[in-house]
Order: C-alpha cells, then sequence, then structure tokens
C-alpha cells in the first residue's frame, strides 16, 4: 500500500520551493494517524441541530467528511457500524474590551455510538470579525472548525520545510535541491549523488539525499545518509533528522493500520 499517495488523496497539498540566500526550503509531507479513529468507512449520523449556527457547522463537518470519503454520511437505521456527531452549546459570543470588539464562535462536537458510549469530544473557540449569523466570517470559522475535526478523527498528510544549504563548490547539491523542491526528487537524487561523487566530504550532500529518502519512505537508508552527514559535521539538524525518522515511521504504521482498516 502506498502510504503516502493514499493520505495525499485525503488532504492533498501540492510541493513548493523558496529560495533564499541561506539556503533552499524543500517543502516535505508525512503521513499523520488520526487522534480518534472511527474505523475506515464507519457511517456518521448528524443529530438534529435546533439553531442556525449548529446547522451551519453540521454542514460544514458534512462537506468535510464527502470531500475526505474516509468516512460517510448516513441517515438511516443504526447499527454497529454507525455512530452519532452532535453538536452541543454553538453560540456566538461578543467580547468588547477598550479598544476593539470581536465575536468567538464557540461549540462542543461530540461522537458517540449506539450504545451511547462517547467516542469524540471537542470544545472548539474560533474568533469571528461580526456578530452576525449571515455574516461570511462564521461561514469561514466553520469550516476551519470542520478541518480540525476531521484531522482529529482522519488520517491525513501535514507539511513541512526543511532547508539544504547548498554552496559555491558544489553546484551539483544547488541543482538538486532545486529539483526537489521542485517536486521533481528523481532527478533530485540524481543531481544529489552527482553531489556526493563531487564533495565526499560535504554533509549537505548526504543530508539531501536523506531528505530524498524521506520523501520515498525509505526511513532506513535515510537516516544512513543523515547519520554520514553527522559523522562530517556534527550539526544539530543532523541529529534532529534522524530522530524525526522515527517518529514518522512510527506514524507511517498507525497510518497504515488506520487506511486497512
Amino acid at each position: 500500500m502506498n502510504i503516502k499517495k493514499t493520505v495525499t488523496g485525503i488532504l492533498v497539498s501540492a510541493a513548493t520551493f523558496v529560495l533564499a540566500s541561506c539556503g533552499v526550503q524543500i517543502q516535505m509531507e508525512n503521513a499523520e494517524p488520526a487522534q480518534t479513529n472511527l474505523g475506515r468507512g464507519t457511517m456518521i449520523r448528524f443529530a438534529r441541530p435546533g439553531d442556525k449556527i449548529s446547522r451551519k457547522l453540521c454542514h460544514a463537518i458534512a462537506n468535510r467528511i464527502i470531500q475526505d470519503g474516509y468516512y460517510t454520511i448516513r441517515s438511516g437505521k443504526t447499527d454497529g457500524r454507525m455512530v452519532f456527531l452532535e453538536i452541543m452549546n454553538a453560540k456566538l459570543k461578543t467580547t468588547t474590551s477598550s479598544n476593539s470588539s470581536y465575536t468567538d464562535l464557540i461549540a462542543t462536537i461530540r461522537i458517540r455510538d449506539y450504545v451511547d458510549r462517547e467516542l469524540y469530544r471537542t470544545r472548539i473557540k474560533e474568533r469571528v470579525d461580526e456578530d452576525s449569523y449571515d455574516n461570511l466570517y462564521v461561514d469561514d470559522a466553520c469550516r476551519a472548525i470542520a478541518l480540525t475535526v476531521m484531522q482529529d478523527l482522519t488520517p491525513h498528510s501535514v507539511t513541512y520545510k526543511e532547508k539544504v544549504s547548498p554552496d559555491d563548490d558544489n553546484p551539483s547539491l544547488e541543482l538538486a535541491a532545486k529539483a526537489c523542491a521542485a517536486g521533481n526528487w528523481e532527478q533530485g537524487k540524481h543531481y544529489a549523488r552527482q553531489a556526493i561523487t563531487a564533495r565526499p566530504d560535504d554533509p549537505e550532500a548526504y543530508y539531501l539525499m536523506g531528505l530524498i529518502e524521506r520523501n520515498a519512505l525509505n526511513y532506513a537508508q535515510s537516516t544512513a545518509y543523515f547519520e554520514k552527514a553527522d559523522s562530517i559535521d556534527s550539526e544539530s539538524k543532523y541529529k534532529a533528522a534522524i530522530i524525526k525518522n522515527a517518529t514518522l515511521a512510527t506514524k507511517d504504521e498507525h497510518v497504515r493500520q488506520q487506511l486497512s482498516n
């Protein structure tokens, strides 16, 4: 199972890069398991909301469930693969200070199963700019809440950036870093190998190869490259990369199990 491809299908994010005088910023992506996994394919039924804010939240969460495709929405009879989502205490609360006034959208979201066991609960407080049920800021806040809830409930991908710092003595490394930053990982690997051949004492070349192997989920090979970089120059980011690989490998295994349910 291609974990990365499968998870990326849930929350898609494009690779981008930023060139700066201090190096090349490469956007990476890793799988993040659900904090509360209801079981893939579980049917979620919404309790009937009684107010406008709750209905907006229901609509936003329902749209997110449909978009993600990990769970399904059902309004039929109950069974063991169905859970119930309730939105409680949804309201707008306006606070006025000496300099400004703002509105908080506050809600408690609860998921329980058919024997009324609580499976998930979160309290949401999201700032909006106007005290109006019809204001677009409220809709934006509801969408933000829906995304937060689904990140708790669904395996998803997250992005972060790593910096590679080429120097003028190893032009192949800069070409490799730019290619990876643009999402051309195979081309980047080709140039990174050239960079290692040209400068076998360049720790950044091994560090980039470690990032390339991490992107391919080859954590053993990735760690070996990070350890080689660390043996040449004991820099904190190389040690941090080694530790992070262990964390990412564990998360990938959790996501694999969740996606296999």
